[in-house]
Order: structure tokens, then sequence, then C-alpha cells
């Protein structure tokens, strides 16, 4: 079993945080950002900084509201408290309340960095540094298990959201297992590699349409009523789409340039099934991770009987309540075209 994998890593996605933060500091973003602005600033435009109020997640946890996912989105448990008026906990869970205190920072500065009265860093801390607070460095925080343990989790049992709560075996997310067998992992590239790197803590991802557009690329091979579609993402580290199984990329075909019309599409995702005892992938139709002697691409064919234009475009959140939310939160196009 992968490290990782252990229930024990699973800590933010089963209980609370209450760090305690060094003297004189508290758990918000405001006490970090008068000596750290310009990563609390690129904080403030990540998802991060919404991952509990942003509307795909507030959406989906006020219809199925259950505490295990809390955990991830609004980790601290002062800000459980504040919203909730109780720690959030697994399974069921009343209907929340509008999100208070430290709830709406999200996954904020302390979330990760604070433990036990220290600031936890990957790298050894200036003198300035240490002269305001205590550091801890841990390499290891620069790296995958950093981010295991909200991004790498079972589905839990069929029964859920109610009690009792309990955890399954298929993964429901799975993007750090991606990201150990992919090239980028035998060549000594992390997480923080691609999703820090030179935007520091804005961690752009899948909903950076501009990340999207330049590492997604698509090949038309026409035919006289079909056509061939190459789909890669040359240098993928891990599955694209990755993350919440409800993501997908969707190309189709169309018979009017806006695509008001569809002819035919291919939906580009994980689709599981319930056993009765618990969930199974029956499909994985994502484009894998790039791996030595595998590129990173699926071939796919498209009726283009009737069609004028064709589109691939990422759809972020559940089909089954998209339709309440803005287009920009529901998805994008990341490339299209003319037949």
């Amino acid at each position: 079993m992968i490290p990782w994998l252990s229930l024990a890593a699973f800590g933010q996605g089963l209980t609370a945080l209450n760090p305690e933060p060094p003297p004189g500091f508290d758990l918000s973003v405001g006490s970090c950002e008068g000596c750290h602005s310009e990563v609390a600033a690129q904080w403030a435009g990540s998802r991060h900084a919404v991952a509990g109020t942003n509307p795909i997640f507030w959406e989906a946890w006020t219809r199925w509201p259950n505490g295990w996912c809390v955990n991830c989105h609004a980790p601290l448990a002062e800000g459980q408290l504040a919203t909730l008026g109780g720690l959030a906990r697994p399974g069921s869970f009343p209907r929340p309340q509008p999100p208070a205190g430290l709830w709406a920072e999200g996954v904020n500065c302390a979330t990760c960095h604070v433990q036990d009265q220290q600031i936890l860093s990957s790298r050894e801390p200036s003198t300035e540094a240490l002269l305001a607070h205590p550091v801890r460095v841990d390499p290891g925080f620069g790296g995958a298990d950093a981010c295991a343990s909200c991004h790498e989790f079972p589905f839990q049992q069929p029964t859920a959201p109610g009690e009792p709560f309990a955890i399954g075996e298929t993964l429901a997310q799975a993007t750090v297992s991606e990201w150990a067998l992919s090239s980028a992992a035998s060549e000594g590239r992390s997480c923080q590699d691609c999703h820090m790197g030179r935007h520091g803590h804005a961690f752009p991802g899948a909903h950076d349409s501009e990340r999207l557009r330049s590492l997604l690329k698509v090949e038309v091979q026409p035919g006289d009523q079909h056509a061939v579609f190459t789909v890669s993402a040359p240098g993928a580290a891990h599955r694209i789409p990755t993350g919440d199984p409800f993501r997908r990329l969707i190309l189709e075909t169309c018979a009017d340039a806006a695509c008001a019309e569809p002819v035919d599409e291919v939906v580009f995702r994980r689709v599981f099934a319930s056993t009765g005892q618990g969930w199974v992938e029956v499909l994985d139709r994502t484009i894998p991770p790039e791996r030595p002697g595998q590129p990173a691409q699926r071939q796919v064919q498209l009726s283009t009987a009737g069609a004028r234009s064709w589109r691939l475009r990422y759809a972020l959140a559940d089909h089954r309540h998209e339709h309440v939310l803005a287009p920009e939160e529901r998805g994008y196009v990341v490339v299209e075209g003319a037949l």
C-alpha cells in the first residue's frame, strides 16, 4: 500500500484541524499577511481561498451536507464552530448556515503551515523568520505527502451519507497515486513543481482555463462521415481530468459554430458503479498521465455527418445541479475548430 493511502493519512478528511499558532498569532490570513503580503495575495486568488465558499462546493454540500467533505473544504475547527455550531463529523449533518469566521478562508495559511505553535516549512528559514516565530523544517512538506490527505481519498460506502459512516476501497480522488506512477514522479518532479513554481501560493489547476489551454492539444484527422480526434496533454503528471469524479472533458462535433446542435460526443471521465457493498470503477476514459513509453493522450472517433465544427470543453461541476450555477462556474471551452 502506498503510504498516504493508510487511514491515518486522511487526517484532514476525517477530523477538523485545531492547530495552536505561535504566541501572538491567530489562525487567520490577516495574522500572516503583514510580513507575507505577496504570498497572501497569491493565496487570495486561489481555489484554496474559496474552498469552503465557492458555488460548486456550496451547492453540492447544501444538498448533501456531509461532515467528511467539510474537513477538507473548511478544515479549521474554529470556522466550523462559528458556522455549524459544532464540529463537522463524517456522515449526515444538519443543513449549514452561511459561512462565518475562518470557514470563509477555506484552506488558509494555518491549515498547512501551523503545527504545535510552530510554522512548518520545507526550507531553512531566514533570520527574520526565526525572529518572528518558531519554524520547524520538514523537507517532506515540499512533496506529495503535503497534498495527499485532501487530494487522495476513497469513496464512502453506498449507504453514506447516513449512519454508520464507512469508507470503501475504491479511490474517489486518486491524483497522488496517478502522479506516483507518472514520468514526473520518476524524474523527481513533485506536485509543488507544477502547481506552485512561478505561481507561488495561487496553486493554478483546472479552474485556470489558460493553464488547461496551454496543456491540452487536439489533432483532427477528417474522414468521410467520421473524424479521428487525438487529445493529448504532453507532460501531464496525473489523469486529465483528475480530482472529483464529476469533472469531465467533453469532445463534441456540432452542426453549427456555437455548438447549439451537437452531432456526436465523447466524455473523458472515470465512471463508477455500486456493487451494493462499495463502489468500483467500470470505465476510465480520462487522458492518462505521461509515463515512460506511454504518451498522455487518448484517441477517439466521432461522427461528422452534418457537422461544421468541433469543440473540447471542461465541465467542472456535478451534472446533477450544474444548471443552477453561473456559466463561469460550470466550465469553459478549452479549444475548438471548424470541420
